[in-house]
């Protein structure tokens, strides 16, 4: 990219971000709020309010919407229990237009168009909600979807897709990396802004426990006095410092905050996604350029592929703005496995070092780091039955310091729960909270549960239940591959469900190919890639593994191993590659074709998501 096209591409970036400059003035201002029950004195609070109320109470939240010319329209309630009727200015405003139910929704609320009973300056809004039973309160907040904020959104991504773009190019990445970059990073932030923290999560409520008591008590928690506070720190305690710079720098909406964390899970997986293109391009780039074709076949092509199935995997996505110490865990396997690769292909010592480094780092922020340090360790068995003269001193000064840093970061991380495991206290190393989970989540250990697939349920059930057996949840096959479509979630729009259908068929398609293509390479393509094939057996049978000792479905979810994406998706390309050289162009050409719809399904079904939520 030339200078000049650098210098446009930065100044249309900032037009853009004074674009998105201007939310402090177009947001809804709600100020002074106040809760009124009866004919008492208000008493002022902060929104969003929960707290216990008299059932049949009907409480009164009074405050102030100063409207200006750029003022938003629009404006979110979310009431606890139900929203019984608003005034503005001293004036009832009909609620006819709202549906009924949402009225009553404490997860999504309604959007009100306020605008139109607002005068210029400060107005007086009432809004009376009806507690039913047990907690009550109310929520209150800018409508996202209003044109202003849409436009400001938009703004603000656009900007720093430019600078990212700009900066990539700088660095000499190709686009055929680059354009699938921005894409993933694109669906993300859409996925982003229709997803509140609390919608298809994974223990949030127990992970927001967790770094709050950081920031409550400047100590780390007991490690069964929380449902997640068994978990290593590191995670948490950024997520604290991440809580404490905010409200540091003037930050008091609850919401915001939790959307900084939604962010930085994003971040992390970018960083998860950068060091998986650079592994995936560099185990690609030991291949002759005599193994590629032209086009959709050419090296760029199948690094194309690569990419674009990397950074729109539909999983992925739907993890990436999670709160939760699952992204950094994918960034810090992602680091220490592209390091490996780095170091099984130049043989440089410091590479193997540096991996065990980030799994070491990996121990203090989730568990599951240990099996990065399994495939160090077959690695390093392999190296040495692969070398000739097979001297074991040489090769035991190269493993000392990973074995050093995996017997201080194991001890730190686990040695409580070994100690507490043979004391009674704790029934499984891994997991601390095993034994509070639903009895509904048990599922079959024998064979057949390993061993058989249930192709009808997969195709024909568009989304994994962990409760549902028809769904298929019974066969870890079944269980692990929708799982890593999907998670363990479902999603309402019927065009969604077709979507998510051909997705799971052409799933099925990808995995037959690179399967397929690993079973017909020879034994020295098989100990080239020894780094991708080692990583998918370690992950995927890890993952059978926990289920096997804990016949649970959700211990069976893909979340738990989303870095085996990288190599999986890798040696399905490679299998790609390998067909054409056999000849077998027309297999070649379906694969690829295969790949690249189910890339465009994948996009598009996250361009409805963001479009319909």
């Amino acid at each position: 990219m030339s200078s000049l096209s650098s210098r446009r591409f930065v100044g249309l970036a900032l037009i853009l971000a004074i674009g998105a400059l201007l939310h402090p003035w177009t947001v809804i201002p709600i100020a002074n709020p106040t809760l009124r029950m009866g004919e008492g004195p208000g008493t002022p609070i902060a929104f969003p309010y929960s707290a216990p109320i008299p059932a049949g109470q009907v409480t009164e939240f009074v405050f102030t919407i100063h409207a200006g010319r750029l003022t938003q329209r629009s404006i979110v309630f979310v009431p606890d229990d139900h929203f019984v009727s608003l005034s503005v200015n001293g004036r009832d405003v009909p609620l006819d237009g709202v549906d009924p139910k949402q009225r009553d929704d404490y997860r999504r609320g309604f959007r009100f168009p306020i605008g139109a009973y607002l005068r210029p300056g400060d107005n007086a809004v009432v809004a009376r909600v009806l507690n039913r039973n047990g907690v009550g309160g109310l929520d209150v907040d800018s409508d996202p979807h209003d044109w202003r904020n849409v436009a400001e959104g938009v703004s603000a991504v656009g900007a720093f897709l430019l600078l990212l773009g700009v900066a990539l190019r700088r660095l000499e990445v190709t686009w055929a990396i680059t354009a699938p970059l921005l894409a993933g990073v694109a669906l993300r932030f859409g996925y982003l802004s229709v997803t509140p923290s609390w919608l298809r999560d994974h223990d949030v409520a127990g992970h927001l426990e967790y770094i709050e008591y950081i920031l409550n008590h400047h100590s780390l928690p007991p490690p069964y006095g929380g449902w997640s506070f068994y978990h290593p720190p590191l995670y948490y305690v950024l997520s604290a410092g991440l809580w404490k710079v905010m409200t540091l720098v003037g930050v008091r909406s609850r919401d915001a905050i939790l959307c900084a964390l939604q962010v930085q899970s994003m971040l992390y997986q970018l960083g998860f996604l950068a060091f998986s293109l650079r592994t995936a391009s560099l185990w690609i780039g030991r291949l002759p350029d005599a193994a590629f074709g032209a086009r959709l076949s050419s090296r760029t092509g199948i690094v194309a592929l690569m990419a674009t199935l990397l950074c729109v995997w539909p999983s992925g996505i739907i993890h990436s703005v999670r709160i939760g110490n699952d992204d950094p865990f994918y960034l810090l396997f992602a680091a220490g496995l592209y390091f490996a690769s780095r170091w099984w292909v130049d043989g440089r010592d410091r590479d193997l070092h540096v991996a065990a480094g980030f799994g070491a780092i990996g121990m203090f922020t989730k568990s599951n780091s240990l099996l990065l340090f399994i495939v160090l360790g077959v690695l390093l068995v392999a190296r040495f039955a692969l070398d000739r003269q097979r001297r074991v001193v040489p090769y035991l000064r190269l493993a000392w310091p990973g074995a050093a840093m995996f017997v201080v970061s194991a001890g730190a991380a686990l040695g409580r729960a070994v100690a507490d495991m043979s004391s009674g206290k704790r029934q499984n190393l891994l997991m601390g909270n095993v034994h509070s989970l639903q009895a509904n989540l048990v599922v079959g250990d024998q064979a057949q549960n390993f061993l058989w697939f249930d192709a009808k349920a997969f195709v024909t059930h568009a989304f994994m239940s962990p409760v549902d057996d028809a769904m298929g949840r019974q066969f870890f096959w079944n269980y692990a591959l929708k799982t890593s479509l999907f998670g363990e979630f479902s999603f309402d729009h019927p065009r969604l469900w077709d979507l998510a259908v051909v997705i799971s068929v052409l799933l099925l398609f990808i995995v037959a190919l690179a399967v397929l293509g690993v079973a017909l390479g020879s034994r020295n393509d098989w100990l080239d890639d020894l780094p991708a094939l080692v990583t998918t057996a370690t992950l995927v049978g890890g993952l059978a593994a926990i289920r096997m000792a804990l016949p649970l479905s959700a211990v069976g979810d893909f979340r738990y191993i989303v870095p085996v994406l990288t190599p999986a998706i890798y040696l399905f390309a490679r299998s790609l590659v390998s067909f054409r050289q056999r000849g077998w162009t027309w297999v070649a050409w379906t694969g690829s074709l295969a790949g690249w719809s189910f890339a465009a399904c994948s996009a598009l079904f996250f361009v409805i998501v963001t479009a319909t939520q």
